[in-house]
């Protein structure tokens, strides 16, 4: 196993700064973060220069795990700070959401789109929180950014959907559905929009 050769290789330069964070790297891909996040501190005290990002960027992710959201955002901002990598903002907006804090969460992936204005996941993903507090226009908007960038972008079409659903616009949504079907049929809520359109529609039965 590749974790055991680094246990092995470990003990013969333990100031090793690589060598910690690959052992890191694989405790964390083992489910075993509270050790990968000990390694990760270890690799940032035996060498603080070396890949700054990338180790406050997994200490981070170790501390979501362990459910430290504190610890996490302190991480990843300072991650931001140093790179502002798009996957970085991802886990920082996710330790918002798991808060509760939707609007701080808005606050960061506009920031994330500024700096990575055609990234269509990072469109789409503040698209669907516009659309959960109530800000439709400013959802298609976002969406039809989105989309200008991916026009297959299933999760961006399945939200748009779901906006001219609710407006009552049953064939449209139908049509924007139909389109997912071909990128991600097993999406539960596609089926339920879709279930839904033709309950709306006096069609029980639809093929």
């Amino acid at each position: 196993m590749l974790l055991d050769f680094f246990k092995q290789a470990h003990p013969l330069n333990k100031q090793s700064a690589a060598v910690t964070k690959q052992v890191a790297r694989s405790l964390f891909l083992l489910g075993r973060h509270r050790a990968a996040l000990e390694a990760y501190n270890d690799a940032a005290r035996l060498s603080p220069r070396d890949w700054p990002w990338e180790i406050c960027h997994n200490q981070g992710v170790c501390y979501i795990h362990l459910k430290d959201y504190s610890q996490a955002r302190e991480c990843l901002r300072k991650a931001i700070q140093l790179n502002r990598a798009v996957i970085s903002f991802i886990h920082l907006g996710r330790v918002y959401l798991l808060q509760g804090e939707i609007s701080m969460a808005q606050y960061l992936y506009r920031q994330a789109v500024g700096f990575n204005p055609e990234n269509p996941d990072l469109m789409a993903t503040l698209g669907l929180l516009y659309l959960e507090t109530s800000q439709p226009q400013k959802a298609m908007n976002m969406l039809g950014n989105a989309l200008t960038y991916d026009p297959t972008h299933f999760k961006a079409i399945l939200t748009a959907g779901s906006i001219i659903q609710g407006q009552g616009d049953n064939d449209i949504a139908l049509t924007k559905y139909r389109a997912v079907i071909q990128t991600a049929p097993e999406l539960p809520q596609l089926w339920n929009n879709i279930g839904m359109c033709f309950f709306s529609k006096g069609k029980h039965v639809a093929l």
